[in-house]
């Protein structure tokens, strides 16, 4: 269920207030992608109203063929 814009601004400004937090604390620093979805990128995909756990909307471990990497990405078709 999509949040209503001001929920969804407040959402985001916790993250980002908790963003600062582990940035401060030096934890950004050591995450590697798995956490940086985890933590960062999905809660922000929420925030703006997309169901992570839905993979026609989002699909976050897609390889892309010429890079080879995990990546998440947006799917627009909904």
């Amino acid at each position: 269920m999509a949040l209503s814009k001001t929920a969804a601004k407040e959402e985001i400004s916790k993250l980002v207030e908790k963003f600062q937090k582990w940035k401060n604390e030096g934890k950004v620093q050591k995450w590697k992608e798995e956490e940086t979805i985890q933590y960062l990128i999905l809660p922000l995909f929420e925030a703006l109203g997309w169901d992570v756990k839905d993979p026609d909307e989002v699909d976050y471990q897609s390889h892309i063929q010429a890079k080879n990497f995990p990546n998440a990405r947006i799917l627009f078709s909904r």
